[in-house]
């Protein structure tokens, strides 16, 4: 039985996950940096059709290949990070909670609450008393 070359050179090992690609993925596994080009300008609202484009791949696909290489779909990896970065703003500022919605892209402070609360149990304007809380009570 002879082994066919040609499915191995379809074959991109993602060495950070071990994941195995077909190489119409390999533009995107390469770019070990696109989840962080998503949250580098968190003002920026991408479009799976934009991203799409971008790669040359179809939604499903773009979808799948993120799923795999990221462990989250688009939409919750960027939803996390923003929640992340207004967990750090909150801790160490005193910015008001409609300019910290702001700084993380959301579109108004109802839904960075809602989204805030989603992630961490508590909405913002709690979390930053607890923090001040916890603070006052270290000094």
């Amino acid at each position: 039985m002879s082994t066919d070359l040609s499915i191995h050179s379809q074959i991109k090992i993602n060495k950070e996950s071990g994941l195995v690609l077909p190489e119409r993925d390999r533009d995107f596994s390469e770019r070990a940096n696109f989840g962080d080009e998503l949250i580098e300008n968190l003002d920026k609202r991408y479009t799976i059709d934009v991203l799409s484009s971008g790669f040359l791949m179809n939604q499903t696909t773009l979808k799948a290949v993120f799923k795999k290489v990221y462990g989250k779909s688009i939409v919750s990896y960027v939803k996390d990070y923003r929640m992340k970065k207004a967990a750090e703003i909150l801790k160490e500022s005193d910015m008001l909670l409609f300019d910290v919605a702001g700084t993380v892209g959301c579109s108004s402070q109802s839904k960075f609450s809602q989204a805030f609360k989603e992630s961490y149990g508590v909405v913002p304007s709690r979390c930053r008393q607890e923090q001040m809380l916890a603070s006052f009570k270290r000094q």
